[in-house]
């Protein structure tokens, strides 16, 4: 190896080093920078981002994001959620900091033999949830933990159990057979991710990030819950877990927005205007130098219409066979005109 090229590494591997320290930050964790323009929010959007105490709240096309931050120990994100945090009540709190792994303390909201907490708005049937968690007891047959799709109306649930059975429930009980029938055993002590994705016709539930079930072969399942209703957590059996982080995207129930900001602004629309064109009265309002071009078009035309209506006139009064007209009065001829 020539010495330029073992130089060239030793420079390359320097960059490298110094890029990493770069990116890390105090706490360790590698800084993203966005570099690409956030877009401005429409008024619609901002108050239905007020409507919201997440830790981040944006838009994809017609559909909410909203994503809570359990870990960060910020107590106003349970504002959004029912029932309300009561100390006297243990089966939804906060971790007081000494509780955790074996090995590690863990931060978040901790839930614990039975209950259920729904976040305060109302979806239409096309939604996903995914909850980021921690499970603090071992494994025990007919045990249920996962984020649900809930019915007020019938009061019933559609929920993904640890991602691999979608499960129909009233209150603690199985109101229809779970798909499959086998539960999957799951590991204590092992974050992970469960979740669900629902569109109106099949329910997918979702193990970090992967399909561990769905109704495609169980349609009926989700006949009842082809309406709007609202997602949250449910859970039953011999459990306790850490919930660090919860994610939320779908489309807001309309007759929700509306009983909360009003009709006009509930149905306008999120898209902007193109900036060049603006519409008023149904007809199309042009820039004044739009206008101007327009008009300089038409007197440009107008034009060549004279010049060419002029040019035919000339030609008309021509005699045939390319002959000139005599001049007046130019030996005994009388000139003729022509109509």
């Amino acid at each position: 190896m020539s010495r330029r090229s073992g130089n060239g590494k030793v420079l390359a591997s320097l960059v490298a080093v110094f890029c990493s320290a770069f990116l890390v930050g105090r706490a360790g964790r590698a800084q993203v920078i966005d570099l690409e323009p956030k877009k401005e929010l429409t008024e619609r959007q901002k108050k239905i981002a007020e409507l919201f105490t997440a830790s981040s709240v944006t838009f994809e096309k017609d559909k909410i994001i909203l994503e809570y931050d359990f870990e960060s120990e910020n107590q106003d994100l349970t504002t959004d959620w029912l029932p309300a945090i009561n100390p006297k009540v243990q089966r939804i709190r906060w971790a007081q900091g000494i509780e955790g792994t074996p090995t590690t303390v863990e931060h978040g909201i901790i839930v614990g033999d039975y209950g259920e907490w729904y976040l305060n708005a109302v979806f239409a049937p096309d939604v996903e949830v995914e909850l980021d968690v921690l499970s603090m007891s071992p494994y025990k047959a007919g045990n249920v933990f996962g984020p649900v799709f809930y019915n007020e109306k019938k009061k019933r649930a559609l929920g993904s159990n640890e991602g691999a059975q979608v499960v129909c429930l009233a209150g603690r009980k199985h109101a229809k057979p779970p798909v499959p029938k086998s539960e999957k055993v799951m590991s204590a002590t092992t974050r992970h991710k469960v979740g669900f994705t629902f569109d109106g016709k099949t329910f997918e539930a979702r193990h970090n990030s992967r399909k561990g079930a769905d109704t495609s072969s169980a349609p009926k399942m989700v006949e009842e819950f082809n309406a709007p209703g609202r997602v949250g957590i449910a859970w039953t059996g011999s459990i306790q877990y850490f919930v660090f982080k919860v994610m939320v995207k779908g489309k807001l129930d309309l007759a929700w927005l509306t009983s909360k900001l009003g009709a006009e602004l509930a149905n306008a629309s999120d898209e902007k205007p193109d900036p060049a064109k603006a519409k008023e009265g149904g007809t199309v309002v042009e820039k004044p130098a739009e206008k101007a071009d327009a008009k300089d078009k038409a007197k440009d035309k107008t034009k060549d219409k004279t010049k060419d209506k002029t040019k035919a006139k000339d030609k008309a009064k021509e005699p045939p066979d390319g002959k000139k007209s005599p001049a007046p009065g130019a030996g005994h001829s009388i000139p003729i005109a022509l109509r």
